[in-house]
């Protein structure tokens, strides 16, 4: 049995991987720093009423709707 050529080091893959990761999950959490930063300008509260999605995450999701990214991180 012969290995492709393109063939790459187990370690190596899992380290771009979680480099990968790394970035998408700065790019997000950068995003929701910005809507929580919005929201305590405005003066509005983070989180909603007794069984109500908080506004953070109502705005969020508003963010979800031009940035599909965002709205796949948060339901992981």
């Amino acid at each position: 049995m012969t290995l492709p050529a393109t063939t790459r080091d187990v370690g190596e893959t899992l380290s771009t991987g979680h480099a990968k990761e790394k970035v998408d999950n700065r790019t997000q959490l950068l995003k929701i720093l910005r809507s929580i930063r919005f929201l305590a300008c405005q003066g509005i509260a983070l989180r909603g009423h007794d069984g109500d999605e908080g506004n953070l995450m109502q705005l969020l999701q508003h963010h979800g709707e031009t940035n599909s990214s965002l709205l796949a991180w948060l339901e992981r």
